[in-house]
């Protein structure tokens, strides 16, 4: 039996269960159930909550279908051979997805970062540019972006080598540098834009007088999070898996799905976390001005 691979599928499930969860309750509480407030300045940060659970399901599909391949029961394996070629069609949208969700975590650094910086002009030319515009250009543009380099330029052709069920092995050299390289210039340049919103929010909490400003918002501090969590649960593992690419494709593929998806389970614990924070401080000034209104009204 395949106990490293089992193990870190099993993981990985967990934490793809848990990143489902979370991201559907935020989901549900913002948009159905109304126990968290709609905000505006959150828009792309809640399009990157949708890309989560899509990916999530997809990748979980995969593994599930790992899980039974390889639990050791010959009578299973031999039913699951024919349908390998299945799972690249399982994993390709999600592979897809996850290079969105990176595209949108950049396109989320920028615009807080652009917003400490530059807030006048960056109050004025950003209402112009629609949120949906961005998620919709992002999304259909890059898929077809990255469905012409595998399928064009990196000539792709499906051919499954025995035993193998994850993207790592699937795919040829080409695109599996291309993506490799992607990840790593992504993840730089958020790495860099996120370095500098950090300075000045750093500037702003310690050099100025104001009291507004001492407050970060919550798309700067669910931004700093994203950061954190992709430098360290991302930039780092993909940088790993270039440098060992040559080694087990299979392992190494599904060790970065467990890295990937235990930094977006402990991400989206801490943005419930900050979600739930801020809407409790809003919650208590509104009661406080109640108070003083009703107190006034008596008076």
């Amino acid at each position: 039996m395949y106990w490293t691979l089992l193990t870190i599928t099993f993981l990985s499930l967990l934490s793809i269960t848990a990143t489902i969860v979370i991201n559907l309750y935020v989901l549900f509480a913002v948009f159905v159930s109304k126990q968290l407030k709609f905000s505006a300045d959150l828009t792309l940060f809640y399009a990157r909550f949708a890309i989560d659970v899509l990916f999530c399901f997809g990748t979980g599909a995969n593994l599930v279908f790992v899980m039974f391949y390889y639990s050791g029961f010959e009578e299973v394996q031999e039913v699951l051979d024919p349908y390998r070629a299945v799972t690249f069609y399982i994993i390709w949208p999600s592979i897809n997805f996850i290079s969105i969700r990176s595209l949108l975590a950049f396109i989320i650094t920028c615009d807080r970062t652009l917003a400490v910086y530059i807030p006048i002009k960056h109050h004025v030319y950003r209402r112009k540019v629609s949120n949906s515009v961005i998620i919709i250009v992002t999304v259909f543009g890059y898929c077809a972006i990255d469905n012409c380099i595998l399928w064009i330029l990196c000539e792709f052709e499906l051919i499954m080598p025995p035993g193998c069920l994850t993207f790592f092995c699937m795919i040829n050299a080409c695109y599996r540098n291309y993506w490799l390289s992607f990840d790593r210039v992504v993840f730089s340049f958020i790495g860099f834009t996120s370095t500098l919103l950090v300075i000045k929010l750093f500037v702003w909490n310690n050099c100025s007088k104001s009291k507004k400003n001492r407050e970060l918002s919550r798309a700067n501090r669910l931004a700093l999070i994203d950061t954190f969590m992709i430098i360290v649960f991302d930039l780092i593992p993909s940088a790993i898996l270039a440098r060992f690419v040559a080694a087990n494709t299979r392992d190494l593929g599904t060790l970065g799905v467990l890295t990937k998806f235990t930094g977006f389970a402990i991400e989206a614990f801490l943005v419930v976390a900050a979600l739930k924070r801020r809407e409790g401080v809003d919650t208590e000034k509104s009661s406080r001005v109640s108070i003083k209104v009703r107190m006034t009204v008596k008076l």
